[in-house]
């Protein structure tokens, strides 16, 4: 049941991604909400039921984005597979730890998504991809707190 509830949960985040998010964007920048839901599976779930949250969260971005079908699936699962064995080694246990754990998600999978639009044919310079990356660290560590609350709430409600 709890694996329903976290599908559905994901569902209205992505819809929240899809829609809402388009009117608080910075700089044309959106928090990747759906990255965050990610993270917030592996304080919830085990390790093989967070990577496939994530991949069914990468897939729902990869509907979205111009990217070929199977690459945020296939980066999603692996920054979460690392969160997984980081949070085997660290204590994490408040919001700021909590937000550069995000932030550093967030940077990885910007990195390795440059390689994947070069591979496309869709060069972006340097220094405007590391601008966007910039505020996209930025911008989705400072909402993780409020997703991880509602995630929270969210499940207190389902106990």
């Amino acid at each position: 049941m709890r694996y329903l509830a976290f599908i559905f949960f994901i569902l209205v985040v992505f819809v929240i991604q899809v829609t809402i998010l388009n009117l608080v964007k910075i700089f044309n920048v959106k928090p990747d909400l759906l990255l965050a839901v990610s993270v917030i599976a592996t304080f919830y779930f085990d390790n093989k039921a967070a990577v496939m949250f994530a991949a069914l969260a990468g897939f729902l971005k990869d509907v979205l984005s111009a990217n070929p079908i199977g690459a945020n699936i296939l980066i999603f699962a692996l920054c979460i597979y690392m969160v997984e064995q980081l949070l085997k080694r660290i204590f994490i246990d408040n919001d700021y730890s909590r937000m550069a754990l995000m932030g550093l998600v967030v940077l990885v999978n910007g990195l390795l998504l440059k390689p994947v639009l070069l591979f496309m044919n869709h060069p972006v310079p340097v220094g405007i991809y590391s601008r966007i990356l910039f505020i996209d660290i930025i911008y989705t560590a400072l909402v993780f707190p409020l997703i991880f609350r509602a995630a929270e709430i969210f499940f207190r409600s389902r106990d």
